[in-house]
């Protein structure tokens, strides 16, 4: 298949995309016009390769302009909250179904672009749930837009699941939820992937980190790299991740906020893998008090189980600063978790440990809006750890807003931001 653009019929395939997406949903205030010269190719600065910005890129590329992808570190780098080597893909978001259309929508486009580049990079495994609760409240909200999109879910009784899989420890289930349509994908490797494609498609990506420039009635001119190049551009999007209320203090000082998030990746038994009969599904956990939530994902490209659990402790993370390693006492909880669902993998060898950073808005809903001083800058972030599930419709969807001055998402909004005033634990 052509690597090539088709920008007149992507643009109009765009549009009625992100219209669907934006149907049925209140829209915010008007926002700033700011009408690019139509007597020559619009320039665009990306600032940040992580799976918002790089799609950014992407889809502003497709939409005609001279696009420039910056990050110090390059595409899916061990800095970036899009790091990593798995991520786990679903469309469970109980009655919202803003998340569940861009979490569909994305999907597809992953899909598209894995074919394009003849590289597999979503194994659709599907995923289990396991319950400790007679009744999993948020699965049994998510059902309605399941089956409405010709999807279901299926809830399995303990005793069935022990049959299924045979190697799991069901002693404290009720049940649990499998949803077919869900699974994994190869985090780092799919963000360096849209970046080469911007690159063969004739976009530029610099190995920089950007520092934004003056901005002066209402506009900003340029951004300031390193070492003391400006690059000059009609549009400028910022999707820096944790570093983005940093660089935008006067809008986002206290509004996001950095959390520190260990992963685990131990070593199974050499007979799993050859005794898998299917591949085995992503999963998630919930235990009676629905507190202590686990998840994981067993990667047969590594053959390694990834396992992490949500903090419930709060513990704030400097990414510049901060090491990223596991402590000890969070390696012995989370394989006491891991064993406690995977007998089979006591005394499982630590192959690694490293610590991911959430950049968390107070609601845990994403921004993605213009600067409110500056028509011609748009941020993006706030991925509260479920951006990379949403990345790619994200992106479609801030190149609509950028190419038609179309409003932003009440959800995504950061006038939102002001009524908040204290930061959630529920997760989405």
């Amino acid at each position: 298949m052509s690597r090539k653009l088709d920008r007149r019929n992507w643009l109009k395939q765009s549009l009625t995309a992100s219209a669907s997406l934006l149907a049925g949903n209140t829209l915010a205030a008007d926002v700033k016009n700011f009408n690019i010269s139509k007597k020559k190719k619009p320039v665009a600065v990306v600032a940040g390769a992580g799976v918002m910005g790089s799609w950014t890129a992407y889809f502003l590329l497709k939409a005609g302009y001279d696009v420039t992808l910056c990050d110090p570190w390059g595409a899916g780098n061990p800095h970036a909250s899009s790091g990593g080597e798995t991520r786990l893909i679903r469309y469970l978001y109980g009655k919202n179904e803003i998340y569940f259309n861009l979490a569909k929508r994305s999907m597809e486009l992953w899909k598209q672009e894995q074919k394009a580049i003849g590289k597999k990079l979503f194994y659709q495994n599907g995923m289990l749930i396991f319950s400790e609760m007679p009744v999993y409240d948020y699965a049994e909200e998510s059902k309605a837009l399941y089956e409405a999109n010709g999807f279901k879910l299926d809830k399995i009784p303990a005793e069935e699941l022990k049959k299924q899989y045979p190697f799991i420890d069901t002693d404290d289930l009720n049940h649990a939820i499998y949803d077919k349509e869900a699974g994994f994908l190869l985090a780092a490797e799919s963000c360096k992937q849209v970046a080469s494609s911007i690159e063969q498609n004739g976009g530029a990506f610099k190995y920089a980190s950007v520092k934004p420039g003056k901005i002066e009635g209402g506009k900003m001119k340029e951004v300031i790299l390193p070492d003391g190049t400006k690059l000059n551009a009609d549009v400028f999007v910022f999707a820096n991740g944790p570093w983005l209320a940093k660089l935008f203090p006067e809008v986002l000082d206290g509004k996001l906020m950095v959390t520190r998030q260990p992963l685990f990746f131990f070593s199974p038994p050499k007979e799993f893998a050859a005794n898998l009969k299917q591949p085995f599904p992503v999963w998630m956990n919930r235990d009676k008090a629905n507190q202590e939530r686990s998840y994981g994902v067993y990667d047969p490209v590594l053959d390694g189980f990834k396992f992490a659990y949500t903090q419930l402790e709060i513990r704030e993370f400097d990414p510049e600063y901060d090491p990223r390693i596991a402590q000890q006492s969070e390696i012995e909880h989370a394989r006491y978790l891991m064993e406690k669902r995977f007998t089979f993998m006591r005394n499982a060898p630590l192959l690694f440990s490293k610590v991911c950073q959430h950049t968390d808005t107070a609601d845990k809903n994403f921004i993605l809006d213009q600067h409110p001083e500056c028509g011609n800058v748009w941020l993006m972030g706030g991925g509260s750890g479920h951006a990379f599930k949403h990345g790619p419709a994200l992106g479609e969807l801030a190149t609509q807003q950028i190419t038609t001055s179309a409003n932003p998402i009440d959800d995504f909004s950061i006038k939102r931001l002001a009524t908040l005033n204290s930061f959630t634990k529920n997760h989405k």
